[in-house]
């Protein structure tokens, strides 16, 4: 990989996009903004938390969001210097936007590889886990919602975070708010030294880091989707767990595997 000493050189925006990522059900979407400066040099990509987020947390899935960053934007394997970006971390007794590089190791897995993992998923994926209640109304089934593991060609694993110090211009630092739990007063831009020099990165309120107001209309079904399935198996686990633990007396709890494709069992 070339490597280059010029701190002067400007890193130009290339991607801003939202992506869902992760597992259905489990993660939803991240905001990747994707910056590059020489041919050859690993580009810049920051993975945003979006604020009042649903589902798993970015920092226990940014392996994921990695995976799909390289995927879509840079499927020839360009390296990538990821950094995770939260709305906001406690710092000073203040709300402020938390900046973190993440160091992965990286994974290519080829067609066959990954062909091999699509059959082993299918037959996994036959049979469930379920928890039939029996008391005096009768028999319900709660089916465990398992989900189906991903399968694309990068794989990421082993992070580590390594904090990033942030550099606010003097014309942005009245967004800061006086004290916590207040948040950013207005969306304000920042840079980031160590990784990209004078860049400014925009920043925004919790509230207003949302995936329709970063990506437009078009990214809300996407969003909604990923939503509802998390919303979906949360509620079915809760159900599931809630059979097993919670029992009436006199009822019977009798945990067995069915067939997924079952058409007399109750989720």
């Amino acid at each position: 990989m070339a490597q280059h000493d010029d701190t002067t050189s400007v890193w130009t925006l290339k991607h801003d996009v939202v992506l869902p990522y992760g597992q259905l059900g489990v993660c939803t979407v991240v905001h990747v903004r994707a910056y590059e400066r020489h041919f050859g040099e690993a580009a810049v990509v920051i993975l945003g938390q979006f604020g009042h987020f649903v589902g798993q947390s970015l920092t226990n899935s940014i392996e994921q969001a990695a995976a799909a960053a390289q995927t879509a934007l840079y499927p020839d394997g360009r390296h990538l210097r990821i950094i995770q970006h939260m709305p906001y971390c406690t710092l000073d007794h203040r709300k402020v936007p938390e900046f973190r590089e993440v160091h992965l190791a990286r994974h290519r897995r080829g067609p066959l590889r990954r062909w091999w993992q699509r059959r082993l998923d299918d037959r996994l994926a036959r049979s469930a886990v379920a928890a039939t209640v029996v008391g005096a109304d009768g028999a319900i089934r709660h089916v465990y919602p398992d989900v189906r593991p991903e399968n694309l060609p990068w794989k990421f694993t082993g992070p580590s975070w390594h904090q990033l110090a942030l550099h606010w211009p003097a014309e942005e630092r009245p967004a800061l708010p006086e004290m916590y739990p207040l948040d950013l007063i207005r969306p304000a831009e920042v840079e980031i030294p160590d990784v990209l020099g004078h860049q400014r990165i925009q920043v925004w309120p919790e509230a207003l880091y949302t995936p329709e107001l970063i990506g437009g209309p078009s990214v809300l079904p996407v969003s909604a989707e990923r939503n509802a399935a998390v919303r979906a198996r949360n509620d079915a686990t809760g159900a599931f767990f809630e059979a097993v633990t919670d029992r009436e007396p006199g009822e019977i709890v009798e945990l067995h595997q069915v067939r997924r494709d079952d058409p007399t069992q109750n989720q």
